[in-house]
């Protein structure tokens, strides 16, 4: 239950901060949340492989956040589904959420990337 209250306390902070576009606290609040929820997995390799990729691609975070009002949107959505997902014990569907989740900034991030080579961003 208490963590349950420190994720809605995330999402709620992490959501003024995207309404504020508030770029520089929004890659430590998505490192957050996402090492919160796989903490409870209980698989500390993992979490430990997680936490260093989340550092690492911290300013493509930004960078993805940064891209539109809709890409805001849709990370907020998702990671209250995630957390919603968690709260009541599907595992399997926050899996295949945080798969698509995953999937959706970086589809996004190669699109604009592809975009700026081409000169037309």
């Amino acid at each position: 239950a208490d963590d349950f209250k420190e994720l809605d306390a995330i999402l709620a902070e992490f959501s003024g901060e995207l309404k504020a576009q508030a770029q520089d606290r929004w890659g430590d609040l998505n490192t957050m949340l996402h090492q919160l929820l796989l903490s409870k997995a209980d698989q500390p390799k993992t979490a430990s492989i997680v936490a260093s990729l989340l550092q690492q691609t911290d300013r493509y975070t930004r960078l993805q956040l940064s891209l539109s009002t809709a890409s805001r949107e849709i990370a907020e959505a998702e990671h209250r589904q995630l957390v919603d997902l968690c709260r009541k014990g599907d595992g399997r569907g926050a899996a295949a959420l945080l798969k698509r989740h995953i999937e959706h900034a970086g589809e996004e991030l190669r699109n604009f990337l592809l975009s700026r080579r081409r000169g037309t961003s």
